[in-house]
């Protein structure tokens, strides 16, 4: 689902662009915190980076079977960059447990992403952006989402910080909120969704714009937390 915050008449539509322009900025300040932190993180303990990422995976490796027991249905994911939170390994460890697992792949700038199955490490390449993706394996694939959603348990996205209230920030280029705002806005698919962050970026205030996604569930290295008003905040 998207975030509304709704209003009317030519003041109204005053008011809501200078609150778009106010998040922007407030966005861009706590990516910039939020990017500085991670990269403190990953040069002072790499061990401990390690074994974040290995709770981390553990908690979602949990929730997967919670939500699809029997192992059969697709997941969506990501592999995580140098410093994003769930380890180099993340695809393959999904894969481990049987499960189909796709992975987004960027057309273009402004494009919604697309999908294509993970066969393993060697079969990827670099795409745009300089971010690894994998090849795909015949004339079917990248596959869209609304054609692939309806076969997944579980879509795993990444994000920088997540609100308690379920608000994501992205890392900017809102490649997630055009790709998921319109499936999200479907109940089933939106129960669909769930972010990774670490710990300490869950629960922070984080700056809503109508057209961010939410997710209603994060994973972090402590466990499994749903988000909106009966939601955890991990600073109370």
């Amino acid at each position: 689902m998207t975030h509304n915050s709704g209003s009317t008449g030519d003041s109204g539509d005053t008011g809501s662009a200078e609150a778009a322009t106010a998040a922007t900025a407030a966005k861009a300040a706590l990516r910039s915190h939020i990017r500085a932190g991670r990269q403190r993180r990953a040069g002072a303990d790499r061990s401990g980076r390690s074994a974040t990422d290995a709770a981390l995976v553990t908690h979602l490796l949990d929730e997967l079977d919670r939500r699809d027991p029997e192992r059969r249905a697709g997941v969506a994911a990501y592999l995580p960059l140098p410093t994003e939170p769930g380890g180099p390994d993340l695809p393959e460890a999904i894969a481990a447990t049987g499960r189909p697992v796709w992975l987004p792949t960027v057309d273009a700038p402004g494009r919604p992403l697309r999908w294509v199955r993970w066969r393993g490490q060697e079969l990827t390449r670099i795409g745009a952006f300089g971010i690894r993706e994998p090849v795909p394996d015949n004339a079917s694939e990248p596959v869209d989402t609304e054609t692939l959603i309806g076969d997944l348990s579980s879509l795993v996205i990444p994000a920088l910080a997540v609100g308690s209230d379920g608000v994501r920030l992205g890392q900017g280029g809102g490649f997630y909120d055009r790709t998921l705002g319109a499936c999200a806005s479907n109940p089933e698919n939106h129960g669909k969704l769930m972010a990774i962050v670490d710990h300490e970026e869950f629960g922070l205030s984080v700056p809503a714009t109508e057209l961010d996604i939410t997710v209603p569930v994060v994973v972090t290295d402590r466990g499994v937390f749903p988000t909106g008003p009966s939601g955890h905040n991990p600073h109370q």
